[in-house]
Protein backbone atom coordinates (compact mmCIF):
# COMPACT_ATOMS: atom_id res chain seq x y z
CA UNK A 1 0.00 0.00 0.00
CA UNK A 2 1.29 3.40 -1.05
CA UNK A 3 0.55 6.63 -0.81
CA UNK A 4 1.71 10.90 -0.15
CA UNK A 5 1.99 13.17 2.34
CA UNK A 6 1.66 16.61 2.24
CA UNK A 7 3.65 18.59 4.99
CA UNK A 8 3.81 22.10 6.38
CA UNK A 9 7.21 23.80 5.60
CA UNK A 10 7.60 25.01 9.17
CA UNK A 11 6.41 21.94 10.81
CA UNK A 12 4.08 21.86 14.34
CA UNK A 13 5.93 19.05 16.50
CA UNK A 14 4.21 16.75 18.55
CA UNK A 15 6.66 16.11 21.81
CA UNK A 16 9.87 14.40 21.09
CA UNK A 17 10.34 10.48 20.16
CA UNK A 18 13.48 8.61 19.74
CA UNK A 19 13.34 9.31 16.11
CA UNK A 20 13.22 13.17 16.35
CA UNK A 21 10.54 15.61 16.50
CA UNK A 22 7.02 14.28 14.63
CA UNK A 23 5.60 16.39 12.14
CA UNK A 24 1.77 16.90 11.23
CA UNK A 25 0.92 15.92 7.95
CA UNK A 26 -2.03 14.85 5.92
CA UNK A 27 -1.69 11.91 4.03
CA UNK A 28 -3.28 10.31 0.74
CA UNK A 29 -3.09 6.82 0.33
CA UNK A 30 -4.57 4.62 -2.94
CA UNK A 31 -5.51 1.38 -1.42
CA UNK A 32 -6.36 -2.03 -3.22
CA UNK A 33 -9.81 -1.47 -4.48
CA UNK A 34 -8.38 1.47 -6.21
CA UNK A 35 -10.35 3.62 -3.80
CA UNK A 36 -8.30 7.17 -2.49
CA UNK A 37 -8.42 7.26 1.54
CA UNK A 38 -7.31 10.74 2.94
CA UNK A 39 -6.40 11.31 6.82
CA UNK A 40 -4.06 13.75 8.90
CA UNK A 41 -1.09 11.55 10.06
CA UNK A 42 2.26 12.54 11.97
CA UNK A 43 6.09 11.46 10.88
CA UNK A 44 9.64 11.56 12.51
CA UNK A 45 10.65 14.95 11.30
CA UNK A 46 14.08 13.39 9.64
CA UNK A 47 11.80 10.52 7.52
CA UNK A 48 10.39 13.83 5.75
CA UNK A 49 13.08 14.26 3.08
CA UNK A 50 11.00 16.90 1.46
CA UNK A 51 8.37 19.54 3.23
CA UNK A 52 5.98 22.08 2.26
CA UNK A 53 2.85 22.65 0.74
CA UNK A 54 3.90 22.09 -3.13
CA UNK A 55 6.43 18.98 -2.18
CA UNK A 56 5.35 15.72 -1.51
CA UNK A 57 7.27 12.30 -0.33
CA UNK A 58 6.37 8.71 -0.47
CA UNK A 59 5.75 6.38 2.20
CA UNK A 60 5.03 2.62 3.04
CA UNK A 61 2.66 1.12 5.11
CA UNK A 62 0.57 4.47 6.78
CA UNK A 63 -0.15 2.59 10.26
CA UNK A 64 -1.81 6.30 11.32
CA UNK A 65 -4.74 6.00 8.56
CA UNK A 66 -6.35 3.11 10.54
CA UNK A 67 -6.21 4.17 14.43
CA UNK A 68 -9.29 4.84 16.62
CA UNK A 69 -11.61 7.77 15.06
CA UNK A 70 -10.93 9.68 18.07
CA UNK A 71 -7.27 10.25 17.29
CA UNK A 72 -7.85 10.97 13.67
CA UNK A 73 -10.58 13.82 14.62
CA UNK A 74 -8.05 15.37 16.95
CA UNK A 75 -4.89 15.04 14.28
CA UNK A 76 -7.34 16.73 11.41
CA UNK A 77 -8.05 19.28 13.87
CA UNK A 78 -4.92 20.16 14.61
CA UNK A 79 -3.44 19.82 10.84
CA UNK A 80 -6.34 22.21 10.03
CA UNK A 81 -5.20 24.75 12.47
CA UNK A 82 -1.37 24.45 11.66
CA UNK A 83 -2.37 24.94 7.59
CA UNK A 84 -4.79 27.55 8.76
CA UNK A 85 -1.52 29.82 10.44
CA UNK A 86 0.88 29.01 7.39
CA UNK A 87 -1.78 30.02 5.08
CA UNK A 88 -1.89 33.60 7.34
CA UNK A 89 1.13 33.99 7.97
CA UNK A 90 2.71 33.10 4.26
CA UNK A 91 2.91 36.32 2.03
CA UNK A 92 0.12 36.42 -0.75
CA UNK A 93 1.63 36.65 -4.47
CA UNK A 94 1.08 40.31 -4.75
CA UNK A 95 2.73 41.17 -1.43
CA UNK A 96 5.82 39.26 -2.92
CA UNK A 97 5.51 41.34 -6.35
CA UNK A 98 5.04 44.76 -4.38
CA UNK A 99 8.32 43.79 -1.77
CA UNK A 100 10.18 43.12 -4.42
CA UNK A 101 9.17 46.08 -6.67
CA UNK A 102 10.13 48.16 -3.65
CA UNK A 103 13.77 46.53 -3.48
CA UNK A 104 13.84 47.35 -7.40
CA UNK A 105 12.76 50.93 -7.01
CA UNK A 106 15.91 53.57 -6.77
CA UNK A 107 15.44 57.15 -5.22
CA UNK A 108 16.09 59.50 -8.61
CA UNK A 109 14.75 62.53 -6.56
CA UNK A 110 18.41 64.15 -6.91
CA UNK A 111 19.83 62.41 -9.67
CA UNK A 112 19.63 64.27 -13.29
CA UNK A 113 16.43 64.45 -14.71
CA UNK A 114 15.22 64.11 -18.04
CA UNK A 115 15.19 67.42 -19.81
CA UNK A 116 12.68 65.92 -22.42
CA UNK A 117 10.40 64.35 -20.22
CA UNK A 118 6.35 65.69 -20.55
CA UNK A 119 6.09 67.15 -16.99
CA UNK A 120 8.31 69.89 -17.66
CA UNK A 121 6.28 73.26 -17.62
CA UNK A 122 7.88 76.00 -19.57
CA UNK A 123 7.22 79.62 -17.87
CA UNK A 124 6.83 83.28 -20.18
CA UNK A 125 10.25 83.86 -18.22
CA UNK A 126 11.79 81.32 -20.13
CA UNK A 127 12.88 78.99 -17.40
CA UNK A 128 11.17 75.48 -16.74
CA UNK A 129 9.67 74.33 -14.04
CA UNK A 130 8.88 70.15 -12.94
CA UNK A 131 7.39 70.07 -9.31
CA UNK A 132 8.08 66.50 -8.11
CA UNK A 133 6.49 66.87 -5.25
CA UNK A 134 4.16 69.36 -3.38
CA UNK A 135 5.10 69.25 0.47
CA UNK A 136 2.62 70.36 3.43
CA UNK A 137 2.39 73.51 4.75
CA UNK A 138 3.39 77.25 5.10
CA UNK A 139 4.89 78.01 1.28
CA UNK A 140 7.90 80.14 0.48
CA UNK A 141 7.50 83.66 -0.23
CA UNK A 142 9.26 85.67 -2.15
CA UNK A 143 12.22 87.66 -0.40
CA UNK A 144 12.43 85.31 1.47
CA UNK A 145 15.47 83.31 3.52
CA UNK A 146 14.21 79.31 2.95
CA UNK A 147 16.80 76.31 4.29
CA UNK A 148 16.98 74.02 1.27
CA UNK A 149 18.55 70.57 -0.28
CA UNK A 150 19.80 70.84 -3.65
CA UNK A 151 22.09 69.76 -6.47
CA UNK A 152 23.02 71.81 -9.78
CA UNK A 153 24.72 70.67 -13.38
CA UNK A 154 24.88 71.96 -16.27
CA UNK A 155 22.49 71.00 -19.22
CA UNK A 156 25.36 67.77 -19.97
CA UNK A 157 24.79 66.55 -16.92
CA UNK A 158 28.33 67.46 -14.79
CA UNK A 159 27.39 68.36 -11.59
CA UNK A 160 28.48 71.05 -10.07
CA UNK A 161 27.15 72.07 -6.73
CA UNK A 162 25.46 69.37 -4.14
CA UNK A 163 23.89 70.28 -0.22
CA UNK A 164 23.37 66.55 -0.77
CA UNK A 165 27.06 65.54 -1.13
CA UNK A 166 28.03 67.87 2.15
CA UNK A 167 25.44 66.06 3.71
CA UNK A 168 24.24 69.46 5.23
CA UNK A 169 21.21 72.04 4.51
CA UNK A 170 21.92 75.24 3.11
CA UNK A 171 19.96 78.36 4.60
CA UNK A 172 19.90 82.35 2.10
CA UNK A 173 17.78 85.09 1.19
CA UNK A 174 16.34 84.47 -1.89
CA UNK A 175 16.95 88.35 -2.96
CA UNK A 176 20.81 87.40 -2.69
CA UNK A 177 20.92 84.81 -5.52
CA UNK A 178 20.26 84.24 -9.22
CA UNK A 179 17.32 85.50 -10.71
CA UNK A 180 16.23 81.69 -11.54
CA UNK A 181 15.99 80.83 -8.02
CA UNK A 182 14.31 84.26 -6.93
CA UNK A 183 11.92 83.50 -8.69
CA UNK A 184 11.71 79.41 -8.95
CA UNK A 185 11.74 79.19 -4.85
CA UNK A 186 8.31 81.26 -3.82
CA UNK A 187 5.69 79.37 -3.90
CA UNK A 188 7.22 75.56 -2.63
CA UNK A 189 6.00 73.66 0.89
CA UNK A 190 7.91 72.09 3.33
CA UNK A 191 8.79 68.53 1.87
CA UNK A 192 8.05 69.83 -1.89
CA UNK A 193 10.99 68.70 -4.50
CA UNK A 194 10.78 70.63 -7.60
CA UNK A 195 13.42 71.08 -10.72
CA UNK A 196 14.33 73.85 -12.81
CA UNK A 197 15.72 74.24 -15.82
CA UNK A 198 17.05 78.39 -15.76
CA UNK A 199 17.94 79.69 -18.65
CA UNK A 200 21.68 81.63 -18.81
CA UNK A 201 19.94 85.19 -18.58
CA UNK A 202 18.52 83.75 -15.45
CA UNK A 203 21.79 82.33 -14.19
CA UNK A 204 25.24 83.65 -14.44
CA UNK A 205 24.79 84.65 -17.76
CA UNK A 206 27.73 86.13 -20.10
CA UNK A 207 30.39 85.67 -17.33
CA UNK A 208 29.98 82.20 -16.45
CA UNK A 209 31.17 81.39 -12.87
CA UNK A 210 33.90 78.84 -11.85
CA UNK A 211 35.58 76.39 -13.98
CA UNK A 212 32.15 74.15 -14.65
CA UNK A 213 29.52 76.98 -15.42
CA UNK A 214 30.70 78.31 -18.92
CA UNK A 215 29.58 81.47 -19.84
CA UNK A 216 25.94 81.38 -21.09
CA UNK A 217 25.29 78.08 -19.52
CA UNK A 218 21.80 77.04 -18.79
CA UNK A 219 21.67 75.55 -15.50
CA UNK A 220 19.69 72.30 -14.30
CA UNK A 221 18.77 72.18 -10.19
CA UNK A 222 16.58 69.96 -8.31
CA UNK A 223 15.67 71.42 -5.38
CA UNK A 224 14.04 70.33 -1.95
CA UNK A 225 12.75 73.03 0.33
CA UNK A 226 13.03 72.03 4.22
CA UNK A 227 11.49 75.52 5.63
CA UNK A 228 11.89 79.05 6.12
CA UNK A 229 15.48 79.50 7.31
CA UNK A 230 17.68 81.59 9.96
Amino acid sequence: MRGLVLCHDEPRTEGNTANGDRILCWSFILLSDGKLKTCPTVHPQNTITLTGFRKLTVFHHPKECFMKPAIRLFLAALSVCAIGVALTAAPTPAEDKKDEKKKDEKDTTFEFPDLEAKEWKKLDNGMKVWDVKEGKGDAAKAGSTVEVNYVGWTTAGKKFDSSIDRKETISFGLNRVIKGWTEGVPGMKPGGVRRLVIPPELAYGERGAGKDIKPNATLVFVIEYIGVGK
